[in-house]
């Protein structure tokens, strides 16, 4: 009998299914994490968490001096289960850092110090490009001082430096990196080009090669702070501050088959004006996306754009409910919109707010206070997504040499799993380790370590070990129970 039809026998003779939940998973309310200015007469920054209901919130670490400072963009779930950001300050030579937060652990990490030659003070967020590297961009630093695209392997802490910014091909890049269908990275600078209005480029990660798409000009848009998206139609979509027949801002498409760039929006004070956000898309198919000045309120707007028709429709206009929304919005598990305002709100000190496309429902979950140790929040939210774990494991074998059930170990059927740190350990009853494994292929065959075979009765096992999937989703599993050793 081959050991795979002798897992199958194990598998139907005594399967037990044992579902773990990480130590953070516990309702279908999804949980969000951001950051905020710190309180207080101190400088720095608040990572903070708080349930989509707008229970919950905890300020979780303050970040400042040495560890960072003026954190940009948003947090981003990488591989590894881990969040990571950047600050634009702060760290050893005050040009910003890369830093972790370990959501299960409460640990924060600086794990990079920009010094200057290898780029400085970025913008915008950290994109995950792989199961092992993350991209960002630098506003400054490089071999000109006008920026850097960089990559850092989240696994190894590996800094690399690929391209530096130059006037000719944009410069002062703000937003982030946006991974495309072809494979090829695609971003905005805020100055530099032709007519220092700032460029749209690809960079190809395989080649290592920078290209130049477009060149701001003022009437097609002038000087972005967001970044690319793209659509289900497949084209790029993005939004500009400045440019356009208003001279306060643009939305367009970018269609990278054939290079054309489309206006499809002039910002004015009615639709919104200034916007400093992405876009994005709703599972409704929809774009959506913020202005930070103008509508009836001069404080901003929420908007949509129905891609293939164009059709731009002015949602909601913000005020003393939230003013100035300077990040962008994300789609949640619940199907919600959720973003920040800066200012405004019950303390007017910013607000976190709820849009529900379904019902069209506006809803302030969570206004900034002094209680909060948070206040004017400018950075993106993100969606903590903590894994649920399923481990299955025979509950009981027959070391007979029968040739059936003669060994156990713990079932992985999730073989697109990388593991590593495996470990499975068999106690008796009075808690002597009699058998032990850091290899996930091995079985015990029911004797100890000395050769001595065990005699009937329930023994107890403890397995851990760490599993990074094809998805770059790294699950950290431990499971413990107890087995019956029947001969």
């Amino acid at each position: 009998m081959s050991p795979k039809q002798n897992r199958n026998k194990v598998f139907i003779f005594c399967l037990a299914v044992f579902t773990f939940f990480s130590s953070v998973l516990f309702s279908q309310t999804p949980q969000l994490w951001g950051i905020a200015d710190a309180l207080g007469s101190n400088p720095g920054s608040v990572l903070f968490k708080i349930n989509a209901d707008g229970t919950g919130y905890t300020g979780v670490y303050t970040i400042s001096g040495l560890s960072g400072g003026s954190p940009s963009g948003s947090l981003i779930e990488a591989g590894d289960g881990l969040l990571y950001g950047m600050c634009e300050d702060g760290g050893a030579n005050n040009f910003g850092v890369i830093f972790s937060y370990d959501p299960v652990s409460s640990v924060y990490t600086k794990l990079y110090d920009f010094a200057g030659a290898n780029g400085g003070k970025p913008y915008g967020s950290l994109l995950q490009f792989d199961c092992e590297n993350l991209y960002g961009m630098t506003q400054s630093g490089g071999a000109y001082g006008k920026g850097v695209v960089f990559s850092f392997n989240f696994l190894t802490h590996v800094y690399t430096k690929h391209f530096d910014f130059i006037n000719s091909k944009g410069i002062f890049p703000a937003g982030n990196l946006m991974k495309a269908v072809n494979g090829l990275l695609y971003g905005m600078t805020n100055g530099g080009g032709a007519n220092n209005y700032g460029v749209l480029f690809s960079f190809d990660p395989a080649l290592n090669s920078y290209t130049k798409l477009i060149d701001f000009n003022g009437a097609n848009g002038q000087a972005p702070f967001g970044s690319i998206i793209q659509a289900d139609d497949g084209k790029l979509y993005g939004m500009t501050y400045y440019g356009g027949a208003n001279n306060l801002g643009v939305l367009f498409s970018f269609d990278s088959n054939t290079n054309t760039h489309t206006k499809l929006v002039d910002f004015n004070n009615s639709k919104g004006t200034n916007p400093l956000g992405n876009l994005m898309q709703a599972s409704n198919g929809l774009l959506y996306g913020m202005t930070s000045g103008g509508g009836n309120n001069n404080s901003g707007t929420l908007f949509s754009l129905t891609i293939f028709t164009n059709v731009f429709t002015k949602i909601f206009d913000f005020g003393s409910n939230g003013a100035q929304p300077n990040g962008s919005l994300i789609e949640a598990s619940d199907g919600n919109l959720y973003a920040t305002t800066e200012v405004g709100g019950t303390n007017l000190t910013g607000t976190i707010f709820s849009y529900k496309p379904t019902g069209n429902n506006f809803a302030d979950i969570f206004n900034f206070s002094s209680a909060s140790l948070g206040k004017n929040p400018s950075c993106d939210l993100t969606e903590y997504k903590p894994v649920v774990i399923t481990l299955t494991c025979p509950n009981v074998f027959t070391p007979n040499a029968d040739g059936i059930n003669d060994t156990w170990y713990p079932i992985i059927s999730e073989y697109d799993f990388k593991i590593t740190d495996f470990q499975v350990s068999v106690y008796d009853r009075w808690g002597l380790k009699i058998y032990e494994s850091t290899n996930e292929k091995n079985s015990w065959d029911g004797y100890t370590t000395s050769g001595i075979a065990c005699s009937e009765g329930t023994y107890y096992y403890v397995v851990k070990y760490k599993a990074l999937s094809t998805a770059c989703k790294k699950k950290h599993k431990a499971l413990k129970g107890f087995l019956q050793l029947a001969r």
